[in-house]
């Protein structure tokens, strides 16, 4: 009988044992699944808040190019309307581009695309997958890299957030775009003009202006208003605040002045060359010699030699004393 006991309490010991084996590996089993849950569901969120980042990154770029191109538009019309310059060209770039606003007015063509129009277009879709999101505007920055781009560079911080698996995420993220100035009006015409003329940007081609007396590249410069580069004359932005100093990213025309004339405004005898003409700088200037050109110039034409614009526009050959 006393074996048959021991027998059965062997038996109830192991099973216990056994049992409590049973029960400790369905606890581990389950705190690792669900450890293994949590981590997976943490993966899944970095992941998701990584792609969030990288989309507002992608769409950061094409953001500061729409923005500066309208901040551009609305300088323009801000100049056709009241009729002055900007006092800082750069400092009113980046108070239009950020806020969609100039000295406290709301400028109508920003209207929803400002750049804190869209840090809170982001932060209002990031929110919706749950993740809250800030983006801050930390630096903006403008210059005019060539005679005919702007080049603007922000830079953003973004955080990222999920509280309920207290998961975050900060970056600090950088964009750039350049934006063309040709087609832009030149305010320089604008307001010296008055606002009878504009002159658009064109870039010229024209290489040859003068040729053995042929003289058809001046007179399509002339004509057509074209732009050429010159580090003696002001860079665009230059240019919306009234500083005609030269710049190494300059660019100048030449003034039609019988276009001038049909508008009522009484004609100068100066260098036609835009930044000359319009302000009170004195030059040394030469006419043209039509007997030697073909097809005439008008009587009115003249270039400086103080700046060399008789040898940048090729009328040496053609050239005369201007009585």
């Amino acid at each position: 009988m006393r074996l048959k006991k021991n027998k059965k309490g062997i038996f109830f010991t192991l099973s216990a044992i056994l049992l409590s084996a049973l029960i400790l590996l369905i606890i581990s089993y389950q705190y690792d699944y669900q450890k293994q849950s949590v981590e997976n569901t943490i993966s899944y969120r970095i992941t998701s808040m990584n792609n969030e980042l990288n989309s507002i990154e992608k769409d950061l770029n094409r953001e500061i190019y729409i923005a500066g191109f309208r901040t551009l538009l609305s300088m323009q019309k801000y100049i056709d309307e009241k009729g002055e310059f900007f006092n800082n060209s750069k400092g009113a770039f980046k108070e239009i581009i950020a806020n969609g606003s100039y000295n406290n007015s709301t400028l109508p063509i920003m209207e929803e695309t400002s750049l804190n129009d869209w840090t809170e277009r982001v932060e209002k879709e990031v929110a919706s997958t749950g993740i809250n999101c800030t983006v801050e505007i930390k630096n903006i920055s403008i210059e005019q890299n060539t005679p005919w781009t702007i080049r603007i560079n922000v830079s953003i911080k973004v955080e990222l957030k999920d509280e309920k698996l207290s998961v975050d995420m900060n970056h600090t993220s950088k964009g750039s775009s350049q934006i063309s100035i040709i087609g832009f009006e030149d305010p320089i015409y604008t307001i010296y003009t008055y606002g009878r003329i504009s002159n658009e940007i064109k870039k010229s081609n024209i290489t040859t202006f003068v040729n053995n007396g042929n003289t058809t590249g001046l007179l399509s410069e002339l004509n057509n208003g074209y732009y050429i580069a010159s580090n003696n004359s002001p860079s665009y932005l230059m240019r919306l605040e009234g500083n005609l100093s030269p710049s190494k990213n300059g660019i100048e025309s030449l003034v039609n002045i019988t276009k001038l004339i049909d508008v009522g405004l009484t004609p100068k005898q100066k260098s036609v060359v835009d930044y000359i003409y319009f302000t009170n700088i004195s030059t040394y200037d030469i006419c043209v010699n039509n007997s030697k050109a073909d097809p005439d110039l008008p009587n009115w034409f003249r270039l400086d030699q103080t700046y060399n614009h008789d040898k940048i526009y090729q009328i040496n050959g053609i050239s005369k004393n201007c009585s």
